[in-house]
């Protein structure tokens, strides 16, 4: 018996559908789709860790024949500089936001990951170049289904962008693919905040890249998923500034694995980076990173600090901050990494005060996990979920 080889899509239905809706660069697009087939998901010189964080089987086996078409429509009910990406629809407002069939992409190239590839071959590209507040929100309730997209942020020399890409997969074994190439000029910045907030049973690959010659505050948080991976690489130009944070929070059965790679090429760039991570229930949770200084990076700075708060008893947590400094010449260069439990110090204070066992515990895990900055839907959607958890 001839067995099939499976994969993220039906290899027949996303290339009947690159020849039929896409009318621009169709050779590349083709180009791409190749590579993703014959991609591994790891290379020979990948970490052997690598492949037990991600457990990309998990997207091999869906074999999606359902894939978004990604009609763009125009409505008024859209806000201004805001783009919904609703099932087999990319809604926008006219102005503000380009949409086109290109594939070009001056930052990620196709290669950089097989579902880059993936990605790339099956989507229309979104291009941010204008100063402003954007508002990208994408939202998936079919199941078995595959939406990918490409979203391009150019931010001009001395301006600034806000940038908020939130996704909300409601499918069964459904899978949302972001791949975001951002660009930061010099004298400019860029506030960016990624947020997915997924069901149980659905999946998300999301890669990001960024060079940077500016300054960028990033924040990412991912709750949900049995499967979800996201991926930040930035690349530091001189003088150039990354300030940074991820979270992941799982529960029940979630796999959760986010990963901040910084890479400082030029001097006197800086980059200070705080990952955290909660794991409860039977979930796995992995936050970590890559801090590279270079050898012509000269007086630059970095740290980048793990942690992580497990409060199931068949929870498990990975946090792995990682430096490499290849000059002798830096400002400083620091890492950190700690996996605990609620402190019963701090739960004996709060008891002093008043305060029942579970009210004390509510408190702690809200200060680990929420920040200052966050939305008020993301604040609210935390609270959802830790009133689930008994907090």
């Amino acid at each position: 018996m001839q067995w099939l080889k499976l994969g993220v899509v039906d290899i027949q239905a996303a290339k009947k559908l690159i020849s039929e809706n896409f009318t621009q660069d169709r050779a590349e697009r083709e180009k791409a789709f190749s590579l993703y087939v014959s991609k591994p998901y790891q290379i020979i010189h990948d970490s052997p860790t690598i492949k037990h964080y991600t457990e990309w089987n998990l997207y091999d086996s869906l074999n999606l024949n359902s894939i978004s078409k990604q009609e763009v429509t125009y409505s008024e009910s859209v806000r201004d500089n805001a783009v919904e990406i609703d099932n087999d629809s990319i809604i926008v407002k006219k102005g503000g936001v380009l949409i086109d069939d290109s594939i070009k992409d001056d930052v990620t190239s196709s290669d950089e990951h097989k579902l880059v590839s993936l990605a790339f071959s099956l989507s229309r590209r979104i291009v941010i170049d204008s100063e402003g507040e954007y508002y990208i929100r994408h939202v998936i309730n079919r199941n078995m289904h595959f939406s990918p997209s490409h979203v391009i942020v150019n931010v001009p020399k001395n301006k600034q962008i806000k940038l908020v890409y939130e996704i909300s997969n409601l499918g069964e074994n459904s899978l949302v693919s972001p791949i975001i190439s951002i660009n930061v000029e010099e004298g400019s910045s860029l506030d960016f905040q990624f947020i997915s907030l997924s069901g149980d049973n659905s999946l998300l690959f999301s890669y990001i890249k960024a060079n940077i010659k500016g300054t960028m505050r990033s924040s990412l948080f991912v709750n949900g998923n049995k499967m979800g991976h996201v991926q930040f690489n930035t690349r530091l130009e001189e003088n150039s500034v990354s300030e940074f944070s991820s979270r992941a929070f799982g529960v029940h059965n979630n796999k959760i694995d986010v990963v901040n790679n910084i890479i400082h090429l030029g001097g006197k760039s800086t980059s200070n980076g705080f990952m955290k991570a909660i794991s409860n229930d039977q979930a796995f949770t992995v936050v970590r990173g890559v801090a590279t200084i270079d050898e012509i990076a000269t007086n630059s700075s970095t740290s980048i600090i793990g942690r992580s708060l497990v409060l199931g008893k068949e929870a498990k947590a990975v946090v792995s901050p990682m430096l490499e400094v290849k000059t002798g010449r830096v400002l400083m260069a620091k890492h950190s990494a700690a996996i605990s439990r609620i402190d019963e110090n701090q739960i004996f204070y709060l008891q002093t005060r008043g305060l029942s066992r579970k009210e004390a515990e509510g408190i702690i895990v809200r200060g680990f996990i929420i920040e200052e900055q966050d939305p008020e839907t993301l604040k609210s959607r935390i609270e959802d979920i830790l009133k689930s958890l008994g907090y």
